[in-house]
């Protein structure tokens, strides 16, 4: 607004594009040009299936998208936004449990790991120090202990997470099944909501 430049609404932004200006330089943006007009002239509130081409492009798909959700009755749209909300936060859970699955199994190994080879590096330090000298041996020993040790801590901590991870991403895809069977279910209750409405 011109004339009243404090009267604004808080994140509402229009972009103007120019069609008859916008000259496509190559075959992609000539596409790109033919997608969006296409958009422009068939999509509208009574469209029912939308054009393949249109949902194959990510910025026309998005567009579509908005559609269909900007479409939504005040129930559908709370529906949509529990599921949305439900989605996340069951992603948010198996993010949880990733990582703290990957820090329990790190740290077990790494224990487990260092405490092996400080068992093998000092046996195997006092094997060689009866030789060499109890005094050489055994910082040898230690030395060689504490990395085997660690080494081997840190490849079985790595892999303790790795499989806790992958059984948290099993989960995941079992939830997302789950959360995209429950979209299909809401589809079809969309459909059924609009055909009672005609």
């Amino acid at each position: 607004n011109i004339e009243h430049i404090d009267k604004q609404i808080e994140g509402l932004e229009f972009v103007f594009i120019e069609l008859p200006k916008f000259k496509p330089k190559n075959r992609a943006e000539k596409k790109l040009h033919e997608l969006w007009l296409r958009f422009l002239t068939e999509i509208n509130g009574k469209t029912e299936k939308v054009p393949v081409e249109l949902m194959e492009c990510a910025e026309t798909k998005e567009a579509v998208r908005y559609m269909e959700v900007g479409a939504y009755s005040h129930e559908q749209l709370q529906l949509y936004d529990k599921l949305r909300i439900a989605k996340m936060t069951a992603k948010s859970f198996v993010d949880d449990a990733i990582d703290e699955g990957l820090a329990k199994g790190l740290a077990k190994g790494l224990e487990e790991g260092i405490a092996k080879g400080l068992e093998e590096g000092i046996a195997k330090g006092l094997e060689e120090g009866i030789a060499k000298g109890l005094e050489e041996g055994r910082a040898e020993g230690i030395a060689k202990g504490l990395e085997e040790g660690r080494a081997e801590g840190i490849a079985k901590g790595l892999e303790e997470g790795e499989a806790e991870r992958q059984k948290l991403q099993q989960e995941l895809s079992d939830k997302d099944r789950e959360l995209s069977e429950q979209a299909r279910r809401i589809a079809e209750l969309e459909l059924l909501l609009n055909s009672t409405k005609e």
